[in-house]
């Protein structure tokens, strides 16, 4: 038997104290096992701990790790990439029994794992602030962007960053949040740091639009008719400001 034979012989029993591991693994005492065991687990459990910090701050230690260890459990890694594991998360956490008390469980875990992905996301060149200036209006009306490797766009029917927010505080309060609220958030990565805003409906339809390649005209129309009061040469500053897209890859902008 090769050494990944016996490596996957004894996987199902890391994770699973009721599992047989077998191969040269069949006739190992509990205590050597429990040595390997805990070890698996303690590694998955801190890369849980390191991306859902939010998470591990409002469940409490003992809960979180108990649904953490659960999770591993029943999902465990299927390639040999920590920083690609929890993405199933989210989803998991939306299907657990503790989502009847804890509604925005998953969608806080969502957009933990939006920031872990942004954080981890590839580099690439931003647009800056000004440079769209100086193009033509028909040129300017025709442009697409492109979102940077690190934009993620969430639409939560919870308010995640604002609950994301009061756990930054200590004590956490939460006190004006209206936990019935949607929200959309805008994650990206400026300057070695991730950053979120929630979005307003006019910034959410502009965000969104852009996102699927609809060129800036198009994109203000729908922007606009979300939001009728919306400052749109202000909104298009404040996304260029987040250096949240490049310029796309089939229409770089040129003066």
């Amino acid at each position: 038997m090769s050494l990944l034979d016996d490596q996957r012989a004894l996987a199902p029993a890391l994770l699973d104290e009721t599992a047989v591991a077998g191969g040269a693994w069949a006739s190992a005492p509990a205590a050597r096992l429990a040595v390997h065991r805990n070890s698996v687990r303690g590694t998955l459990l801190a890369g849980l701990e390191t991306a859902f910090p939010v998470l591990r701050r409002m469940l409490g230690e003992a809960c979180f790790t108990a649904l953490a260890l659960a999770f591993s459990a029943e999902r465990p890694p299927r390639r040999p990439w920590l920083l690609a594991w929890g993405a199933e998360w989210p989803d998991w956490l939306a299907a657990h029994p503790i989502a009847v008390d804890w509604p925005c469980l998953a969608p806080l875990a969502a957009l933990e794992w939006a920031r872990h992905e942004a954080w981890f996301a590839a580099e690439a060149a931003a647009l800056a602030p000004g440079a769209l200036a100086g193009l033509a209006p028909e040129r300017l009306a025709a442009l697409r962007l492109h979102p940077h490797p690190a934009l993620r766009l969430l639409h939560a029917a919870h308010p995640v960053d604002a609950l994301w927010r009061a756990h930054q505080r200590d004590p956490v309060r939460f006190d004006g949040i209206d936990l019935a609220r949607a929200e959309t958030v805008l994650v990206w990565r400026r300057d070695g740091r991730v950053e979120q805003r929630a979005l307003d409906a006019g910034l959410d339809a502009l965000v969104g639009a852009l996102v699927a390649g609809t060129p800036l005209l198009d994109a203000a129309a729908a922007a606009l008719a979300a939001d009728p009061a919306l400052d749109l040469p202000a909104a298009l500053a404040t996304l260029l400001g987040t250096a949240a897209f490049c310029p796309h890859p089939d229409d770089p902008p040129r003066p």
